[in-house]
């Protein structure tokens, strides 16, 4: 009987030796994926974090060129718009921006004859919305692509 409760000993033993393995296999397994995902988790955000620096740089970039190319002139007319913001290829370069436009301030007594001039240009149902007469109206005069931002004009 001696030999028998020996032996139970050993397989309780061995029976011991081998959860206490598992547990510490299974702790140091556990620590190491955590540890990975969290590796992986921060090269993932920072580059992602690089990628949007780099497209708020590029964006900043066109409204700087968009900036000199009004300071750079006494007037841009609306063909010469269009044609920057087509060279500027947003779809495929700047994917970001829907659309590029120009704001003009207008005094309120000016409205109804700025109303007019845009009108002769060949866009006769402009109106400034909301409508009403203010002491001053930022008024989106241009924007491109002008076909796909109509609403907004």
């Amino acid at each position: 009987m001696r030999k028998a409760a020996h032996h139970g000993v050993i397989a309780w033993a061995i029976l011991l030796a081998g959860f206490t393995l598992a547990s510490a296999a299974a702790w140091f397994s556990h620590r190491h994926v955590a540890q990975e995902a969290r590796l992986r988790f921060d090269a993932d955000a920072r580059e992602l974090q690089r990628r949007i620096e780099n497209e708020i740089k590029d964006y900043e970039e066109v409204l700087i060129g968009l900036r000199s190319l009004f300071a750079a002139r006494d007037s841009v007319t609306r063909s010469e718009f269009r044609r920057y913001v087509e060279g500027l290829e947003l779809g495929r370069r700047y994917p970001g921006f829907q659309a590029l436009n120009f704001a003009q301030l207008t005094r309120g007594p000016e409205l109804a004859k700025f109303q007019d001039l845009v009108r002769r240009e060949g866009f006769s149902n402009f109106v400034v919305r909301p409508a009403g007469t203010r002491d001053e109206h930022q008024i989106i005069v241009y924007i491109e692509p002008m076909h796909a931002n109509l609403a907004s004009f």
